[in-house]
């Protein structure tokens, strides 16, 4: 067969010009109003809550997180066009219509932009160019139990590759559960029509933070961000209001199962999941026998026995029905300890990256 010619770079442009959005290409027609010239743009989208340095190709960036309402207008338009760069790295990736208020509820997106300095590097002379952004669903639970609010969706999340492992994803989570947790009130003071007067707040409190269909990458970042969380509460405890009873902790050889009633206590106070905690505990107690046997791999059987037969009761618990799909009993336990051998290699991946 007749070989074809490679495509040109216009060509290749121009077919792409339909995904990719207007702020991407230098020639487009239309620029957004904060749009500089240069295709920079000239202020960021929302409200700067966090700024922070990283390290990117030996490169010192500077970064800042905002925070945006999806009512407004400017920014329904200018996130309907970056969204489209999800298609390239989001499976089943889907456009979301930021205006919508389906269900009651509303979107927020925390935008990362990377700051830019010109001249004496103020404000005035600084221009900003996109990194990625996570979408936010909010919405009012009335059957929430112990106590009825707003659960605070994480829908989408997306780190542009130049800039990805360079912590920025793990920047982003700890935004979000510091805006759950109210870290960002006097900032976002007066900010949407949903807000409190006074506070840049829900009228009604974030009760907890969820995830719509993570990806695995996401899984293991919010496994080890909730892991961090839960050590560092349990690190900071008082007698008085102790994350986890000390039960719990006072043998390390030992892996009781965390009682309901502890666990919704955890999640209140954390504002996470009810299955992160246990996930967070699991892998909290798998850090304390590692540091028994000097961080080595090569754990006592009695010991790794106990720590195996607890996560495999929540794996049961959590597939049952595929498990329950296999024909025979010698089948359902090579399942289960699939499930199992992958979540304590994700485990001690965890644990290693955060030594």
């Amino acid at each position: 067969p007749e070989q074809q010619q490679p495509l040109s770079d216009d060509v290749i442009i121009k077919k792409l010009q339909r995904a990719l959005p207007k702020c991407t290409i230098a020639d487009a027609n239309v620029k957004t109003k904060t749009q500089s010239d240069d295709d920079y743009l000239s202020s960021p989208y929302g409200t700067q809550i966090h700024k922070c340095n990283h390290t990117v190709q030996s490169n010192e960036m500077e970064f800042i997180f905002c925070l945006a309402d999806g009512k407004e207008k400017d920014v329904n338009e200018y996130h309907a066009q970056v969204q489209c760069l999800s298609l390239f790295f989001i499976e089943n990736a889907d456009g979301v219509d930021l205006t919508s208020d389906e269900g009651g509820g509303y979107w927020k997106v925390l935008y990362v932009f990377r700051k830019h300095k010109y001249g004496d590097g103020s404000g005035d002379n600084a221009k900003y160019s996109f990194v990625g952004y996570m979408t936010l669903f909010c919405f009012f639970s009335p059957f929430k139990k112990p106590k009825p609010g707003i659960i605070l969706r994480i829908c989408q999340a997306l780190i542009l590759p130049p800039y990805q492992g360079c912590g920025l994803g793990k920047g982003m989570m700890s935004a979000v559960y510091d805006y759950a947790h109210g870290k960002f009130d006097s900032i976002l003071s007066g900010d949407g029509d949903d807000s409190d007067s006074g506070s840049g707040r829900t009228k009604a409190e974030i009760v907890e933070v969820n995830v719509e269909d993570p990806s695995p990458s996401f899984t293991r970042l919010r496994n080890r961000m909730d892991y961090q969380m839960l050590k560092d509460r349990l690190s900071s405890n008082t007698t008085s209001s102790p994350l986890l009873p000390d039960k719990y902790f006072e043998e390390r050889h030992k892996f009781p199962f965390l009682q309901d009633g502890d666990i919704t206590d955890a999640a209140v106070a954390t504002k996470i999941t009810k299955p992160q905690i246990q996930i967070a505990y699991e892998i909290f107690k798998l850090s304390q026998v590692l540091n028994i046997f000097g961080g080595k791999q090569d754990i006592d059987g009695n010991i790794e026995k106990g720590f195996r037969l607890m996560v495999k009761k929540r794996l049961n618990h959590l597939h049952r029905e595929d498990i329950s799909a296999c024909v025979t009993k010698e089948d359902k336990k090579k399942q289960l300890s699939e499930l199992y051998d992958d979540v304590f290699i994700q485990y001690t991946s965890i644990l290693k990256r955060l030594k």
